[in-house]
């Protein structure tokens, strides 16, 4: 039964899986495909609307609809695990996931892509939240760190793997298949994973919850959507009143949810998608926003640089792809040796890791004022120190946040901090899209202008992150609940 006064219970009082090393890389599939598959197709985009003779609005749809549903499903995939198993929902996933890619290497309208890709975006959200469960539950405080570390390089691959292998796959045409490998990889991967995560996985399924709160899925998935849909397509149209009514109605629902979810985490046999009771914890609830903050400042980034290449400075799919290279070198090394910093700086590291994303958008900016943005030799640098900075970041701070969860709550928590992650990284797309627009209003000479904007709200947005490090390392010594 779940009450509002929930101990955060150790992972020593939980039997440890011997396996757990052993497991742990087929477990980072789950992570490494859900950003990869997000990633993969951004540069991908321009062979798949040509070869599928997609509109803008349908290619637009088949990029975006993925992170859509899979932000949107996150909440509710982290709570099927907490009631059914999160191993089991983990292999459910995979099963998920190889169908959908596999239909998306398949489809041969842009119709039967989108549909494809939200299905494989809600397959995605089955998949991260249960990693993410799983370590929190599985390894121990001092083991945990190492785990996550890897987790943050199954997520710096995942990204980087993704735009390098979305210009190199088409340009390659494998067996004269052109853009349909990216899916089609995905399919021998998932089923291997699947196969030695029932061999070496440990299941985990606390006592407490029976079921899912089905009304407050469709409250918190229509809220939102209908919030984040005029934001990614409004810079097309005119908001008023289609864009302003949606997102008045999603901010009503999400209030609805809220309330909801705040009367169910009260009731001794209430049992919410989101226990209220989780943000009276100070850790958990800065590190919510401290990553909600990091990416907006970072997802977009990835967005505009590759427009930025490919539009501004005529790069081909496969060399913008390679451009973003010292970013993964940047992001796993920074993965690699995070928890010898925290072990040594604390939470300093993460100021340090802020600080360092901060300078590498302040670098790219300089670079695109310069010149007219055609002075280029510092972006390898930018694109390392970003890297550097979000790789220290991310895992240590994904860290703090698990630290805080109660092991029966692992999932509904870690569904909440990827949704929050994933939401944030959409808005920011859309908001970097529409300033983007803004600035190409505002400057039609064909120079820099237009990224001088969405980059500096960047800047902004890794400022704001870096005041969050500091509030957290101020606050998170004594975990006290929030009054």
């Amino acid at each position: 039964m779940l009450t509002t006064k929930e101990p955060v219970q150790s992972c020593d009082a939980i039997e440890l899986n011997p396996h757990r090393w052993r497991a742990l890389p087929f477990l980072l599939v789950g992570p490494f495909l859900s950003l990869f598959d997000q990633f993969v197709v951004n540069v991908a985009a321009s062979p798949i609307g040509r070869d599928l003779m997609a509109s803008p609005p349908q290619l637009e749809a088949i990029v975006s609809g993925y992170g859509l549903v899979y932000a949107l499903g996150l909440v509710t995939g982290g709570r099927l695990g907490d009631a059914y198993g999160r191993k089991r929902m983990y292999r459910v996933g995979l099963l998920m996931f190889t169908v959908t890619s596999a239909l998306c290497g398949l489809a041969l309208s842009p119709t039967e892509l989108v549909a494809a890709r939200l299905l494989q975006g809600a397959s995605g959200a089955v998949l991260l939240p249960q990693v993410l469960a799983l370590i929190r539950i599985q390894f121990p405080d001092g083991e945990r760190a190492r785990a996550l570390a890897a987790f943050g390089v199954s997520i710096g691959i995942g990204q980087i793997g993704g735009q390098v292998l979305g210009g190199a796959i088409p340009y390659w045409n494998v067996f004269g298949l052109a853009w349909r490998p990216i899916f089609y990889i995905n399919v021998p991967v998932c089923l291997v994973a699947w196969v030695c995560c029932g061999l070496w996985a440990q299941e985990s399924r606390p006592n407490g919850l029976t079921r899912l709160d089905l009304l407050g899925s469709l409250l918190s998935v229509g809220g939102v959507g209908m919030m984040l849909v005029p934001l990614i397509g409004g810079h097309r149209t005119s908001w008023w009143p289609t864009g302003t009514v949606s997102v008045a109605a999603g901010m009503l629902l999400l209030v609805i949810f809220l309330s909801r979810q705040r009367k169910l985490s009260m009731d001794d046999d209430g049992q919410p998608l989101v226990p209220t009771w989780l943000f009276r914890t100070r850790g958990f609830t800065i590190g919510v926003l401290l990553n909600m903050a990091l990416y907006l400042a970072t997802i977009p980034f990835f967005f505009l640089l590759g427009i930025y290449l490919q539009s501004h400075l005529g790069e081909s799919e496969l060399a913008a792809g390679l451009t973003f290279t010292p970013t993964g070198v940047g992001f796993i090394v920074a993965s690699r040796i995070g928890p010898r910093l925290y072990a040594r700086l604390g939470l300093w590291a993460v100021l340090l890791g802020t600080a360092l994303t901060a300078v590498g958008l302040a670098l790219t900016l300089g670079i695109a004022l310069a010149n007219g943005g055609t002075m280029t030799w510092p972006l390898p640098l930018a694109l390392l120190l970003f890297g550097l900075g979000i790789g220290t970041t991310l895992p240590l701070v994904t860290g703090t946040v698990l630290r805080h969860l109660p092991a029966e709550q692992s999932g509904a928590g870690a569904g909440v901090l990827a949704a929050a992650q994933q939401i944030s990284g959409a808005v920011g797309v859309a908001l970097c899209g529409a300033l983007l627009f803004t600035g190409a209003e505002l400057g039609p000479g064909g120079g820099s202008s237009p990224y001088v904007l969405p980059l500096a709200a960047q800047l902004l947005m890794a400022i704001l992150t870096l005041a969050c490090a500091f509030w957290l390392r101020h606050v998170t010594s004594g975990d006290r609940p929030l009054r």
